[in-house]
């Protein structure tokens, strides 16, 4: 346990300014290469009707309020080491944003709710059960979410000293850097839909 235990806060105190542009560079290869791939062996299929206006507009305000705290965190880490003055400002009040578009997100846009209705197997709704990657990138997002939120909330309440408080801390950065991924990988997964690789 105590191995365990090490190896996570090993992990969880490994230097974030250098873990920021080595996922950056490892994602872009990785959709890079699975771009030409794709190309190369087309699977066109014909998509079905988006889910409606409101879910798009709720998925571009919950992308614009996480591109916000992306700049104001990644951005501000990478820059100055840490966050702190009007980065710092800037990101927790966005925060209260993204917690509240986040519950609306979760239902607009989840794989479960909202799907429009699948009329045949030729006909793939394209954000989430067309293809694999459309839909299990839109539930790291989903999960991610509720960690990115967890971790603060639970991190500021009196419960924990100031060793698991850091720990929180990391957590939330991590989580934070799994939903960029996933809204990443997700737009790159649509996109390849729309325009008929997949």
């Amino acid at each position: 346990m105590d191995r365990f235990h090490n190896l996570l806060e090993g992990v969880l105190h490994y230097p974030f300014s250098r873990l920021i542009p080595a996922a950056a560079i490892a994602i872009l290869a990785i959709l890079v290469v699975h771009g030409i791939f794709a190309r190369s062996t087309k699977t066109k299929r014909e998509i079905s009707k988006h889910r409606g206006t409101l879910a798009f507009l709720v998925y571009i305000a919950f992308g614009l309020v996480v591109t916000v705290l992306t700049l104001t965190s990644f951005g501000s880490i990478l820059m100055n080491g840490k966050m702190e003055h009007l980065a710092l400002l800037v990101h927790v009040m966005a925060a209260g944003a993204f917690t509240a578009i986040m519950v609306a997100f979760a239902y607009a846009c989840n794989p479960v709710f909202g799907r429009p209705p699948q009329t045949s197997k030729d006909f793939q709704d394209n954000t989430t059960n067309g293809w694999w990657v459309a839909r299990w990138s839109l539930w790291l997002v989903l999960f991610s979410s509720l960690g990115v939120a967890a971790s603060m909330l639970f991190g500021m309440l009196p419960l924990f000293d100031t060793n698991q408080m850091m720990m929180a801390i990391a957590l939330h950065r991590y989580c934070g850097l799994f939903l960029v991924i996933g809204i990443v990988v997700h737009l790159y997964a649509i996109t390849i839909q729309r325009i008929g690789w997949r």
